[in-house]
């Protein structure tokens, strides 16, 4: 799906998410805890606040709710893992939490904030964003904001 270019950063991230998601549904264990733990403290804990501060303005007051919602859901379970108060079965569930989170921002939030007449206000801000994940030695993300740079 073609993706407004101040989403794109947002759609790349949430790749490693799906990944981890799928491991932590497929596997139940711990090292795909601590596989998501490591994209937690990579990407994903920067990622949210990054949506909630962009984003949330240019979404309707339901869709912003949500995406806090779903955050913090997914947070606080990130929280209870690091202190193994997760079991098999929880495992699980962050991995669901996580896989529908991004699917309902891809399919539902994303089209919603392209329509807003501010988005391309946020264009600095994303482009600040790539910037620091291609500069945090990402090698695939930088191949990736290669290709974009080289497209526009």
């Amino acid at each position: 799906m073609k993706r407004h270019k101040v989403l794109e950063p947002f759609s790349r991230d949430h790749y490693e998410g799906l990944v981890v998601a799928r491991h932590l549904m497929k596997d139940r264990d711990e090292p795909a805890l601590l596989a998501c733990m490591k994209v937690w403290d990579e990407d994903m804990q920067d990622h949210f606040s990054e949506e909630e501060a962009l984003l949330s303005e240019m979404a309707s007051p339901e869709m912003a709710t949500r995406l806090r919602q779903e955050h913090e859901e997914i947070r606080h379970m990130v929280i209870s893992a690091r202190i193994g108060q997760l079991g098999p079965n929880d495992i699980y569930t962050l991995g669901q939490k996580i896989y529908n989170h991004i699917r309902w921002e891809e399919r539902v939030l994303f089209p919603a904030v392209e329509q807003s007449e501010s988005i391309e206000s946020i264009g600095p801000a994303t482009d600040a964003m790539e910037k620091r994940r291609h500069n945090a030695s990402h090698p695939l993300r930088a191949e990736q904001v290669n290709r974009r740079a080289n497209r526009v």
